[in-house]
């Protein structure tokens, strides 16, 4: 029944936003690396760094905009990616604030973004501190923000 929630939400808000301009957007950061630990490992990794396409618009009516965003990621080293599997969703904004049902990153995920020098690298915190089950830095789907 949740997983439901999304698309619900999603086909909602079309009609709001179906005259909007649409926006695509999205960022090819592709790397090759060479992983050494100096000892017994090496390896050359190629990598894709949060590589992603996106969809956004607004519509403004009776005081409100309605928004969407669908954005996806793109890794070029595998051969299919879920789709809108990054910050997806519909909302409202207006002079109450922002309303929004979708998928989006975590407080945790948020919060350690400024400290986070190699972003979108092999270096990102998340592969460094990222140990067993703790999965902190994800998206949280079936969410809804004020």
């Amino acid at each position: 029944m949740k997983k439901a929630l999304l698309p619900v939400a999603i086909l909602a808000a079309l009609p709001a936003v179906a005259l909007a301009d649409v926006t695509i957007y999205g960022r090819a950061n592709v790397s090759v690396d060479l992983l050494d630990d100096g000892d017994d490992y090496s390896e050359v990794n190629m990598a894709s760094g949060s590589s992603r396409l996106g969809f956004r618009a607004n519509r403004e009516f009776d005081g409100f905009t309605a928004i969407m965003q669908i954005e996806q990621e793109i890794d070029f080293t595998d051969s299919g990616s879920n789709w809108a599997s990054r910050d997806t969703f519909v909302g409202l904004r207006g002079d109450f604030g922002m309303f929004r049902l979708g998928k989006f990153d975590t407080p945790f995920k948020q919060a350690r973004g400024p400290a986070n020098l190699f972003g979108d690298q092999v270096g990102d915190m998340r592969n460094l501190t990222r140990a067993g089950n703790a999965r902190f830095d994800e998206r949280t789907p079936n969410t809804i923000h004020y």
